[in-house]
C-alpha cells in the first residue's frame, strides 16, 4: 500500500477493513482494530472467519458475501 494511502486510512475516523481473496484481511486501520478488538498483527494475512469464526453466520458474512 502506498504510504499516502496509509496514512489517509490510519487517520479516518471510521472503521477500514479490507479483504482479499477467500475473505483473507489485507489491511484494517486503527480504528477498525479498537472497535473490532482485534489485533492487527494478528489478523493480516488470516481469513476473517477462522478469526472470528461467530461472525460467519452472521448478518456481516452474508454481506461480504
Amino acid at each position: 500500500m502506498l504510504p499516502v494511502a496509509q496514512d489517509i486510512l490510519e487517520a479516518m475516523t471510521d472503521a477500514f477493513l479490507q479483504l482479499g481473496g477467500q475473505d483473507t484481511v489485507i489491511y484494517l486501520n486503527a480504528t477498525a482494530e479498537r472497535l473490532l478488538r482485534l489485533d492487527r498483527d494478528e489478523l493480516v494475512e488470516c481469513s476473517l472467519w477462522s478469526a472470528v469464526p461467530e461472525w460467519h453466520s452472521g448478518e456481516l458474512h452474508e454481506q461480504v458475501r
